[in-house]
């Protein structure tokens, strides 16, 4: 092949990634901000597509703490910082949040 040819990224194919950022049972200000980071990194990337293991935001393992009101709203603030950050970007986050 010769040197001086270049492919395009652009191909037809979606780059698609699956994140696994660090996060705190509960403590929904570090994950977001975990969240956060891991998508400015994946727009870095060119990435298209990222996804979040479930409950992200809220950390797994909170067992009872899903039914307390102040974590399920400070998760619903959190959400919306989610939210304003891929607001002007073309990066498809998908991101399971549990409610109650």
């Amino acid at each position: 092949m010769d040197e001086n040819i270049q492919l395009s990224k652009e191909l037809g194919f979606l780059r698609v990634g699956g994140a696994l950022p660090g996060l705190r049972v509960a403590d929904v200000d570090f994950n977001v901000g975990a969240i956060i980071n891991t998508m400015r990194k994946a727009r870095n990337q060119d990435m298209q597509i990222l996804t979040f293991p479930e409950m992200s935001i809220t950390g797994y393992t909170i067992g009872d703490l899903v039914q307390h009101q102040a974590l399920l709203l400070k998760a619903q603030n959190g959400l919306g910082k989610i939210l304003k950050e891929s607001a002007t970007s073309t990066l498809v986050v998908l991101l399971n949040m549990t409610l109650g």
